[in-house]
């Protein structure tokens, strides 16, 4: 529920702000902003035809509005915002053959605790304050003040350098034997083999049930949770000092999230630990990105070769990116998802799903008009706009179905996603009117009707929810019932929905019965971005085109814990996931 409270901000800056950030920020050593952002267009809500009892706006391109007036911007080739860097080799395959490797040789031995070359850390030197960081004024991390000298030094020993996200040079140890990630970090160094290896990580990831029937409840990857939640925020002095006492010789942090502050990323540079920013996973080209580069962090150590571990999992997801394909892309607007730029490989025809990734609970809606309430009820289903918060909309126009939430602010670089309620009533004599929520709600725009298309219809035959508790909200939630075709009491107006009090329509774009289909997720999230996320076009070809088959999508699932997690997924596990019962 944070990544919609994240979204649901707007940020507009100018290139002159933009050029300034920037320069503070190369000047200052800061680690990558994940927010600096241009504006290149506003969109106008189109009209509604009050005249009409049943008059619709399409989500396609065609009927977006733009504001001529506005130029676009020329985009600074030194941005920090991953979404706007351009990176030689940036994945695996561009300038490396991206074939297949050796299969992948698992630490049995994950429990062990692998010692750094020279000795952990001894000791903060934080003063005699043991009181928890204040909050920052300008991003909320919290800051662990000025962090003196003491303590040993980890910079002993043969370096190497590897890039991080961005390119920039981080210095490491040749051998490294400790490491530090959070969240989907944790779960990539587990895979390429680092078992043994993961000295602290998050609660998110060391609570998993599933993360410890896979890699055992037992091993040290799953003792020292020192993130609360999945490590967007900061450590406490206290627990800054016990990760340094765990000795990591490198930290992983993903862009877009403050697992540290400032001052304890200087702490690990001055210590000669390691501080390497991933891309965030909101892409597939930064997901395969961030499998490199933690593959080439790792290396090779015990004859676990973390990098031929990740060039196996950049091949696998080319086989099953090309089987989800295999049918036709489909985008609408004629956009790679993935990149922002223009795709002429679509296929041009397809099927149109929603995605739904939240349920907020504390919204009150509200169905009227000037003088009555016609319904009203709590709780509403959160959409993302656009398709750069998560890979969802790629992954489902790689398996032929466009996300109609991906339609509206999807310019890549230029409007960041919004998080919004989402209902499909549309009616020109009623008002929906939303109270008590954290989210937005536009009158003026539906996404459960696009391409001329509505929910019900063949062409759009069910939206997405992330969780089970998101499903059923929907199917309790009375804007979302399937009403059928009426006339109004007058017998004047045909249309699809209700009779209000007065005889007259109230309006929906549910035009037939629909399904609601749980997302599924194993450790890693398949929907905000994980190395299980490659799976995703696989299960939205089966579910809503019937490319693939089911037998098709187990085998894949079944194959993946195997080849990178070594385990053996049994038949019921198998189930849960894909039914969407694992527990986030």
């Amino acid at each position: 529920m944070d990544n919609f409270r994240e979204g649901a901000t707007e940020i507009k800056v100018k290139t002159v702000i933009l050029a300034s950030l920037l320069g503070a920020l190369l000047l200052s050593s800061c680690r990558p902003s994940s927010a600096l952002v241009d504006t290149v267009y506003t969109q106008d809500v189109p009209e509604v035809d009050t005249r009409s009892q049943v008059n619709y706006i399409d989500n396609s391109a065609d009927n977006t509005e733009k504001n001529d007036d506005l130029s676009p911007e020329e985009i600074n080739d030194e941005s920090t915002d991953p979404r706007e860097r351009e990176r030689k080799n940036a994945v695996p395959g561009d300038g490396d053959d991206g074939g297949s490797a050796p299969d992948i040789r698992h630490d049995d031995n994950a429990s062990s605790d692998f010692k750094p070359s020279s000795g952990a850390p001894e000791g903060l030197g934080v003063g005699d304050s043991g009181d928890e960081p204040q909050q920052s004024a300008d991003d909320g991390a919290q800051d662990v003040g000025i962090i003196g000298a003491g303590g040993v030094t980890v910079r002993d020993g043969a370096r190497r350098e590897i890039e991080n996200a961005y390119g920039d040079i981080v210095d490491i140890p040749e051998n490294v034997e400790t490491v530090a990630a959070t969240g989907e970090a944790a779960l990539i160094v587990r895979m390429l083999g680092g078992g043994g290896r993961l000295a602290a990580t998050s609660e998110s990831f060391a609570a998993s049930a599933l993360a410890r029937t896979v890699f055992g409840s037992g091993s040290a990857d799953v003792k020292n949770a020192l993130w609360g939640g999945n490590g967007s925020s900061p450590l406490s002095n206290e627990k800054f000092s016990a990760l340094l006492e765990a000795g990591p010789q490198v930290c992983f942090e993903i862009s877009g999230q403050r697992a540290f502050s400032e001052a304890q990323i200087a702490r690990l540079r001055e210590l000669g630990i390691g501080y390497v920013a991933l891309p965030a996973l909101t892409t597939h080209s930064g997901i395969l990105l961030a499998v490199r580069i933690v593959g080439e962090a790792l290396g090779e150590v015990n004859g676990v070769d973390a990098r031929a571990a990740a060039k196996e999992y950049a091949a696998f997801s080319a086989s099953v990116l090309a089987k989800a394909a295999s049918a036709g892309k489909f985008s609408p607007d004629g956009i790679n998802y993935d990149t922002g730029e223009a795709d002429a490989s679509s296929s041009g025809g397809g099927i149109y799903s929603l995605y739904i990734g939240g349920w907020d609970g504390g919204a009150h809606y509200t169905l009227h008009d000037d003088s009555s309430v016609t319904l009203e009820g709590a709780g509403l289903p959160v959409a993302v706009t656009g398709y750069t918060a998560s890979p969802m909309s790629y992954y489902m126009s790689l398996a032929g179905v466009a996300n109609a939430a991906a339609l509206r602010e999807n310019n890549y670089s230029a409007i960041l996603p919004k998080a919004r309620y989402v209902s499909p009533i549309h009616t020109a004599n009623k008002a929906l009117s939303v109270s008590g929520g954290y989210a937005e709600y536009d009158a003026g725009y539906v996404f459960t009707t696009a391409g001329g298309k509505y929910l019900g219809d063949a062409a759009f035959p069910a939206v997405i929810a992330e969780s089970a508790a998101v499903r059923d909200g929907i199917l309790a939630n009375s804007l979302w019932k399937n009403y059928g075709a009426v006339t109004s009491a007058s017998g004047l107006t045909n249309g699809y929905g209700f009779p209000d009090k007065s005889g007259d329509i109230v309006s929906t774009t549910v035009h037939g019965p629909y399904e609601v289909f749980v997302n599924p997720r194993g450790v890693g999230s398949w929907t905000e971005g994980s190395v299980e996320s490659v799976l995703e076009p696989l299960w939205i070809a089966w579910r809503l085109t019937g490319s693939v088959s089911e037998a098709e999508m187990r085998d894949a699932l079944v194959s993946f814990y195997a080849k990178f997690y070594g385990y053996a997924l049994s038949a019921a596990e198998t189930d849960d996931i894909l039914a969407g019962n694992r527990a986030r």
